[in-house]
């Protein structure tokens, strides 16, 4: 049932510039590796550390398995503490919301209608699968590869979500029974 992961080595590249249409250019809070000679995204995550739950490890069976033209593919999930990280595809372009703020970028009527199609049928793959809803849909979980095609990121992984957004959950409700 549970997939066997073995260490990955990373080689991380400098980032010189971080300029639209710059080769480097990578969305904030991500650096650019290797991996097998890819490049590869490395979120880092604040966690002080991460609860490898049946749950967690199942989620990231699921994500890392999902294939689809529309998704970005998740290479992994770096555990060795403190250096939490989640570790994807690299899209070239950057962001959806890069794009739509660059002006020196026309966009067109059918390139508009592409960028639809991209992301409806990514949603139409994720409701179809066993993750069934995206949870966070918004321009800058869109990301755009060499080839112009809308990725959809940050899906999945439920309960990894749960053990980032849960101690500043736990603040907030501390806070509303002081009012």
């Amino acid at each position: 049932m549970y997939t066997k992961f073995k260490h990955i080595h990373l080689t991380f590249k400098q980032r010189k510039s971080n300029s639209p249409g710059s080769i480097f250019h990578v969305a904030a809070g991500f650096q650019l590796a290797l991996y097998k000679g890819q490049k590869v995204a490395v979120k880092n995550l604040d966690l002080s550390k991460i609860n490898l739950s049946r749950q967690l490890l199942l989620e990231l069976k699921l994500v890392r398995e999902m294939n689809h033209d529309n998704l970005l593919r998740y290479v992994g999930l770096c555990v060795t503490e403190p250096n939490f990280a989640i570790v994807t595809d690299f899209a070239t372009r950057g962001t959806l919301m890069d794009m739509l703020s660059n002006h020196s970028i026309n966009i067109d009527w059918m390139f508009s209608c592409s960028i639809i199609t991209d992301i409806a049928e990514g949603m139409n793959f994720i409701h179809g699968s066993k993750i069934e809803y995206h949870g966070s849909l918004r321009s800058d979980n869109c990301l755009i590869d060499g080839r112009f095609v809308v990725k959809l990121s940050n899906f999945g992984l439920k309960e990894l979500l749960q053990q980032t957004v849960a101690p500043q959950h736990e603040d907030a409700c501390e806070y509303t029974r002081h009012i």
